[in-house]
């Protein structure tokens, strides 16, 4: 172990050697004796961290261990990655595994969840103007890393990926590329027979924080129809999508693949306000009666054209 800032000790992790050597070999790693951080002139983007034996490279968005390293840096397969760090006896990959996504091999690192946990506990700005508490921010463990709110998509209790979000620019996308959209915070399915489907996380997670359980897909205008599988619990669905054309249209489609008896759509479309959504909903403080209230079945709804307005009548 080392010291890092005066009276602060440094606890070096096992992996820490494997890693330092790996970045030593291909861009000159420089480590000053009793600093956390090691360093390369090359990128100065790519940091060591010792004490948690991990890298973080923002410039390409990578963050993880050696087996990380080696497939994301070095473009090793995953299985030829694991098979080259055999040599370091003091190597333990306990937080990796591979996802099989067309041809390619998908590394996914679990120990992010708590490495941008730790990282977001003075970043939730973006969380608590989306009305989002403590609570909520620390059960989903929400975080932050380069820039990016993060959201992990658990699955199964195991993480599947990350969505990033970000204001000015507005960009939404997902960590780990090439996968396949997926539903957040599907597990609680289990334990519930009614269902609340929202158009994006954040949704969900104010429909949670006020009681009501709430999925969503990871990617806005997506549900993959094979994940009425996942429903098979569900009596009663209540489909909350934002207060638009798309949003409409959308949820009708949803309603028609879950089946159009047992779900019933509020688009919040007795607010005037363009795109409005759950967040707004709870954060004007509007009683969530009025949600199941106000929620019909698609045959109620009235005739829509494609685009999910009112059909003009003669």
């Amino acid at each position: 172990m080392g010291l890092g800032q005066v009276g602060q000790v440094v606890e070096m992790n096992p992996n820490t050697s494997i890693l330092s050597k790996l970045i030593d070999e291909d861009f000159d790693l420089e480590t000053k004796e009793g600093s956390r951080w090691g360093t390369t002139d090359l990128h100065s983007s790519l940091v060591l961290d010792k004490e948690k034996g991990i890298f973080f490279w923002n410039s390409q968005n990578v963050v993880g261990d050696s087996l990380v390293y080696l497939t994301k840096v070095r473009g090793y397969s995953f299985e030829k990655a694991k098979e080259y760090l055999k040599k370091f006896k003091d190597y333990s990959g306990d937080f990796v595994y591979s996802i099989q996504s067309g041809k390619e091999d998908v590394v996914v690192y679990p120990k992010l969840v708590d490495v941008f946990f730790d990282m977001g506990k003075e970043a939730r700005k973006y969380f608590y103007n989306r009305g989002l508490t403590d609570h909520t921010i620390d059960t989903f463990r929400l975080g932050f890393y380069n820039g990016f709110n993060t959201v992990p998509i658990i699955e199964s209790a195991s993480l599947r990926n990350f969505q990033l979000r970000k204001d000015d620019p507005k960009i939404i996308r997902m960590y780990y590329k090439n996968l396949e959209p997926l539903l957040f915070n599907v597990d609680i399915l289990a334990l519930t027979k009614t269902a609340y489907v929202t158009e994006g996380p954040v949704d969900a997670m104010v429909m949670v924080q006020n009681g009501f359980p709430a999925v969503c897909s990871t990617v806005a205008g997506y549900f993959n129809p094979t994940w009425t599988g996942k429903f098979v619990n569900q009596k009663e669905i209540f489909i909350l999508y934002d207060n638009d054309s798309a949003g409409r249209s959308e949820a009708i489609k949803v309603a028609k693949v879950l089946g159009e008896y047992r779900c019933k759509v509020y688009c919040f479309q007795d607010f005037e306000d363009y795109g409005y959504d759950p967040v707004d909903f709870f954060r004007d403080g509007k009683s969530s009666e009025l949600i199941e209230k106000n929620a019909k079945y698609i045959f109620e709804m009235g005739e829509y054209n494609k685009n999910g307005r009112p059909r003009k009548t003669q």
